[in-house]
């Protein structure tokens, strides 16, 4: 179905599904052949950045995103995945996206729910959550199913440890 790309994945979060795709050809084929895959009505228009990033952004809210590289990115999940998890992006935040997201999006997910990286709960606390109800109003973790908040709170009590040292 998706011919001249070697590696797809489908991420599935919080209303929203993200598509990782490795591949030789260039960016616009794959969006067709992607949304012809998953048979997408008008999925556009694709906003695109020379470093094979596409989204499709509506009101300032993320509805579809594409990493198109020669290999697949196992880690444009978990940088990616934090936009497509809130509301409205700022201009900033809109930049991060096509940039290929922001370096404190890296890291493994905490927060299977909304899809939110570890690395973003790092760094809600250390812009000064220092609840767990403060790191969900920032990230949206711990904030449904509750499987996450043991490790939110391990996070911020390594926190209060290194700043009381």
């Amino acid at each position: 179905m998706l011919p001249d790309i070697s590696c797809w994945a489908r991420i599935r979060g919080d209303g929203y599904h993200a598509y990782m795709v490795a591949g030789d050809q260039p960016f616009a084929p794959a969006q067709r052949a992607l949304s012809a895959a998953v048979r997408m009505t008008n999925p556009g228009p694709w906003l695109t950045c020379e470093n094979g990033v596409g989204a499709v952004v509506s009101d300032g809210r993320v509805e579809a995103v594409m990493s198109l590289g020669p290999t697949c990115d196992a880690e444009a999940r978990d940088r990616l995945a934090p936009y497509m998890a809130l509301d409205r992006l700022s201009m900033a935040q809109h930049d991060q996206l096509l940039r290929g997201g922001a370096e404190v999006h890296r890291g493994g997910e905490i927060r299977a729910c909304f899809g939110v990286s570890r690395g973003a709960v790092e760094a809600a606390i250390a812009q000064g959550a220092t609840s767990l109800a403060a790191v969900g109003a920032t990230t949206r973790a711990g904030t449904n199913c509750g499987s996450c908040c043991p490790e939110i709170g391990a996070l911020l009590r390594a926190a209060r440890l290194r700043k009381a040292m």
